[in-house]
């Protein structure tokens, strides 16, 4: 390796650390000079690459929306450069509601985190005898929940709306006379849960998508059943395809209202490094760029990232309340879109 190309490495490394703390931060800068920022990303001049960079790194997430579209680059230079200014700049923000009903949000970045408490939600959700079990986020930033009335006779699931900002709480209506373990939206804004055989009581091994009406909260089922019991969690992808979780942590993907085999996406293997026996995946959410968020519960709470191209799995932090549900904020920049 010649000490250019040495120097050159060196200084995008020193570039990209100390531009982390000032990622977060948003510029409103025209899209046509953020598109010249771009391609100066592959300028002969070293110097100009390396000022490119830095004005995209001070730009901040107003740049992200151009980036993604220049990973398509056939240039190498403006691709390496594009993905790691994406990877740095990218920022989650996860919702989940606790056992004791707290209501947190998560805002997760490259290399940090940070764990918000935003409101101590009242009755039900505090009660011994209700649970979270699914949670989701639609595109006006209203979180929708389902919520599990336990008794000895049958579970009964209600759907119920929060406002993140308020703690405001709005009961919709009644789901179904079971556990739906799972919420999620669809890109086209239609809301999905998942009903397990083994909380339905039920001689067959199917697992029932069902979809839920926002107005009135009743359930109707769709064409996809999965031969597969005890599916804790679910999520729902850019390309509307259902990615559900097991009690053992495994995911299976399966596309929205089809008739067809559940693919195994991941298996309880990728979690070994610090998953205990009896922990089980209990929420998940998509964050987009090619990310999903999990929930691992047992006797304590983890948070966890999983990278869809890799399968590589990455325990981000424990989580001091126990969490069954997961959900993630739509990206600003996609928020006019119709998820």
């Amino acid at each position: 390796m010649t000490i250019a190309r040495t120097a050159a490495i060196v200084a995008f490394s020193l570039l990209m650390c100390s531009s982390t703390a000032s990622a977060a931060e948003q510029l409103d800068v025209p899209k046509s000079e953020i598109i010249q920022l771009i391609n100066d990303l592959g300028n002969p001049s070293f110097r100009v690459r390396q000022n490119a960079q830095r004005a995209l790194l001070k730009t901040g997430t107003t740049a992200l929306p151009a980036l993604r579209e220049a990973t398509n680059s056939s240039d190498p230079e403006v691709l390496c450069r594009v993905r790691k200014l994406v990877k740095a700049l990218r920022t989650h923000t996860l919702y989940t509601i606790s056992r004791d009903g707290r209501l947190f949000r998560v805002t997760v970045r490259e290399r940090s985190f940070q764990t918000t408490q935003l409101a101590k939600l009242g009755p039900p959700f505090d009660q011994p005898n209700v649970r979270t079990e699914g949670l989701a986020m639609c595109s006006q930033g209203m979180l929708y929940a389902s919520v599990v009335f336990q008794s000895k006779q049958n579970d009964e699931s209600r759907l119920c709306r929060v406002d993140p900002r308020t703690g405001a709480i709005e009961f919709i209506g009644r789901i179904a006379a079971a556990e739906v373990d799972g919420l999620d939206f669809s890109p086209d804004g239609r809301l999905y849960g998942v009903i397990s055989s083994s909380r339905r009581s039920s001689a067959t091994s199917l697992t029932q998508l069902i979809e839920i009406d926002l107005v009135t909260g009743k359930a109707s089922p769709t064409t996809t059943q999965v031969a597969l019991t005890d599916l804790d969690a679910l999520a729902i992808d850019g390309k509307g395809r259902a990615i559900m979780a097991n009690g053992s942590c495994g995911l299976y993907r399966v596309p929205l209202n089809a008739r067809s085999t559940a693919e195994p996406f991941l298996t309880s293997k990728s979690f070994r490094h610090f998953l205990r026996v009896h922990d089980e995946m209990e929420g998940l959410c998509d964050g987009q760029d090619g990310v999903l968020f999990g929930v691992c519960h047992e006797c304590c709470s983890f948070l966890v990232r999983i990278d869809v191209a890799t399968r590589s799995v990455t325990c981000i932090t424990g989580l001091e309340f126990g969490a069954l549900n997961l959900a993630a904020a739509v990206p600003v920049e996609t928020a006019n879109g119709s998820r």
